[in-house]
């Protein structure tokens, strides 16, 4: 198996603030409304789109999007609960299979890393997850945290139906977001001598 080295460890640390970052950033959109949370959603989508295959470029190993998946849910069972950690373990790890042909591959090949970016993305569903079980309990937390209108207007929108749809909508736009870094690294970073894919 192809396995991590510290040089590796040094581009999943940077490349995983880098992700975060951007998925932080354009979350922010939310506080206009409940309504903006899938638009910063697919926004987010598309540019890490491109984060994360220069990322699977640089890193095209077993363990990559694992151990970003585990940070990220970390990070944000900060503000959500624990089904982050749990989804960002399990779509890393997914992803990773996908991406490293289980830890065989020794560069990236853009299909795979398409469809594991797509994969891995899922995982953006999770803060929601407790919408199936307790929503009482979570709408009453949102209230709390943001106002008993916006926590109102939120229930109406993410339906359990909804949740569902949009997890499909996440893998479909992180194909996109995946085929626009796709693009990036052949225009600017391939031909630079950047990175190698296959």
């Amino acid at each position: 198996m192809n396995t991590l080295k510290v040089r590796d460890l040094v581009n999943v640390g940077v490349f995983t603030v880098i992700y975060f970052i951007v998925t932080y950033a354009t979350g922010m959109l939310g506080m206009f409304g409940p309504w903006m949370i899938p638009i910063a959603g697919a926004f987010a989508l598309l540019l890490n789109g491109i984060v994360i295959m220069l990322y699977l470029s640089r890193v095209p190993k077993f363990g990559a999007l694992t151990i970003t998946g585990l940070l990220i849910g970390i990070v944000m069972s900060v503000g959500h609960s624990y089904w982050t950690i749990i989804m960002g373990i399990l779509c890393g790890v997914i992803a990773d299979l996908i991406q490293s042909k289980a830890g065989r591959a020794k560069t990236l090949e853009p299909r795979r890393g398409q469809l594991a970016y797509a994969v891995f993305s899922v995982w953006g569903v999770s803060p929601l997850i407790p919408v199936f079980y307790d929503a009482d309990s979570y709408f009453s937390k949102i209230a709390e945290s943001w106002s008993a209108d916006y926590a109102a207007d939120m229930r109406t929108i993410f339906q359990p139906w909804v949740i569902v749809v949009w997890a499909v909508v996440i893998f479909l736009i992180a194909l996109i977001g995946a085929q626009l870094g796709i693009r990036s690294n052949r225009k600017h970073f391939e031909r630079a001598g950047v990175i190698k894919t296959s």
